[in-house]
């Protein structure tokens, strides 16, 4: 497996990813810019962005934002600021479209198809993205392809009008001709537990009926793993002379399973670092495998290996003490967050008593407060496509190994579609702009590569929701006085949010075979859960009845003999073409 040593100087090099700065002032500079641009300061977006390209070239932000500021005023600047953005952070799928739509513009069809497709590979479900390249393929002359894409673009989003109509008036053809090619096993691990969460061993292949899109498949293999009890594992393998935690087992041991407990140090607040502290702890004061290696690593604005592969359990020990775990939390983005938050909560109050007490100031506060919606949903959005950039080469490192790879993932959770909360809050205070509700609805470009590759490579997500019991923050949120009137509205938004952010963590889990641990203070239990759903599995194997390599989603549904048994499970696959 690939050293993760190598794996961190990567990621904090030149090479970097959407909204990865590789120096803090730099990264500032274009914050400072796309603020800029988003209030509609064009001239000073660009000045900005310039300035944070000087300081540092290799910033993949720098470049997609002034390729925008760049749009309309000088289309092939914007084109090259674009190209630039992608070599820098060829897994995104943003920088792809954007670089396909400046080309187009330009009159290059065909370059813009290929950037479309490259787009599609990494997030396949945005369908203004098959949209566009339907459109560079119909320029093109290719009209089979062209029909394709406006169909998936219409199944992807069928309440779009535009799309639907588009389609209607795209003359059909004959369907083309498909070429199956290669035939490959898919592989399906799953745990049985009974009704009180128990897992259930003893289970043989004919118990077990997999379908896949609802079809039946013929089990070509099956094999259980079911490891002994890490502390029996040392008691026959561990030197006498020492406690076994600080030793490593025998090297004669293969390793047979990773765990990757992964921090979310963007989005978790420092107040939540004691818990999970304790439960990392607790943890690695029994953990005594002897086939096992543990990594721990956060990912926030950059990503941090705490503790490299190791199969010590006590250097895990000695990193959750360390002075670098508390930085790890000093550096998140959550306070920051719900303070710009609660200052946006503040100006819509001001306005909205100006605007009822009738005063001069009410149209041009209303008139700036889109723009401050807007600054908040281009903060939002930039820094999270980075976590997720950074997370997906996590789980693109964990694709070269063999052995079982657990993610345990401590969180507070994160928004799907950034700014949202900030939009329905500015609709909620003035009804003139519900409309720009809908800018809230575009989602992060990423997230699906990161459970597409996860689901693919049977790596799954335990994902552990860090705030613990949930508590509405509705009135930390509202601190500055908001209006009696329009509390319910504010009460409204942040439940929302704070539901939505733990939805995020669910949707990981249960896409890629792994278990979400909500509103619960015991967050030794969820990480217990997924070190020994790691030991104790069924892997089960067939050769799917459908041969294509279209690269769409399969569903995939495990039954068993006994329906009282409990089956956790990925819920597919994408048929990828090797």
């Amino acid at each position: 497996m690939h050293r993760y040593s190598d794996y961190r100087s990567e990621s904090q090099g030149t090479v970097g990813s959407l909204g990865e700065a590789n120096t803090p002032d730099a990264y500032e500079v274009v914050m400072r810019g796309i603020e800029s641009a988003q209030a509609g300061k064009t001239d000073d977006a660009i000045a900005a962005l310039r300035e944070a390209l000087k300081i540092n070239a290799n910033v993949a932000a720098a470049h997609f934002a002034l390729g925008n500021a760049l749009r309309t005023s000088d289309a092939a600047a914007s084109a090259a600021e674009f190209a630039a953005a992608a070599k820098l952070a060829p897994d995104s799928a943003v920088v792809h479209n954007s670089l396909g739509v400046a080309l187009s513009r330009q009159g290059d069809a065909k370059a813009a198809a290929e950037e479309y497709r490259m787009a599609i590979g990494i997030s396949p479900k945005q369908a203004v993205t098959h949209f566009n390249l339907a459109q560079a393929l119909e320029k093109s002359g290719d009209r089979a392809e062209a029909l394709a894409e406006y169909r998936a673009a219409a199944e992807l989003a069928p309440d779009n009008a535009s799309f639907k109509a588009r389609l209607d008036a795209f003359q059909p053809i004959e369907p083309r001709t498909t070429i199956k090619v290669d035939v490959r096993q898919v592989l399906v691990p799953v745990v049985v537990t009974d009704r009180d969460g128990h897992r259930v061993t003893g289970l043989k292949c004919e118990d077990f009926r997999v379908f896949e899109n609802g079809v039946e498949q013929k089990l070509a293999a099956f094999s259980v793993e079911d490891a002994e009890a890490p502390a029996a594992q040392t008691a026959a393998n561990a030197l006498a002379d020492a406690p076994a935690a600080e030793k490593p087992p025998a090297p004669a041991s293969p390793i047979r399973r990773t765990y990757v407990i992964c921090i979310d140090a963007l989005h978790s607040d420092f107040g939540n670092m004691v818990h999970v502290r304790q439960a990392i702890r607790k943890l690695f004061e029994t953990e005594r495998g002897i086939d096992t290696q543990y990594l721990l690593m956060a990912i926030g604005t950059s990503t941090q290996i705490l503790v490299n592969l190791t199969r010590v359990p006590q250097k895990v020990l000695d990193a959750v003490d360390s002075k670098d775990f508390q930085k790890v939390f000093m550096a998140s983005r959550s306070g920051s967050t719900r303070e710009e938050m609660r200052q946006f909560i503040r100006r819509l109050d001001a306005v909205r008593q100006s605007c009822d007490q009738h005063q001069p100031d009410c149209d041009s506060g209303k008139r700036e407060l889109p723009g401050r919606a807007d600054a908040i949903e281009g903060q939002e959005r930039i820094v999270n496509v980075s976590f997720l950039d950074q997370l997906r080469n996590l789980v693109q490192q964990l694709t070269r190994g063999h052995e079982r790879r657990t993610v345990v993932m401590f969180s507070d959770g994160f928004q799907p579609m950034p700014g949202q909360q900030a939009y329905e809050l500015l609709a909620a205070y003035f009804g003139e702009f519900r409309s720009l509700q809908l800018r809230g609805l575009e989602p992060l470009q990423g997230l699906d590569s990161v459970v597409r590759l996860a689901a693919n490579n049977n790596i799954p997500f335990y994902t552990i929701d860090s705030r613990g019991l949930y508590t509405s923050g509705f009135y930390d949120a509202s601190g500055g006085g908001t209006a009696s009137r329009m509390a319910p509205a504010v009460f409204a938004a942040m439940t929302a949010a704070e539901t939505s952010a733990g939805l995020t963590l669910a949707g990981i889990a249960a896409d890629t075979g792994g278990v979400a641990y909500q509103n619960s203070n015991d967050l030794f239990k969820g990480l217990q859960r997924a070190f020994a759903d790691g030991r104790q599995y069924y892997m089960l194997a067939y050769v799917s009845s459908n041969a294509e390599t279209d690269g769409k989603f399969r569903a995939i549904a495990v039954r068993l003999k006994d329906e009282r048994l409990k089956i956790q499970t990925k819920k597919g696959y994408w048929a990828d073409a090797p």
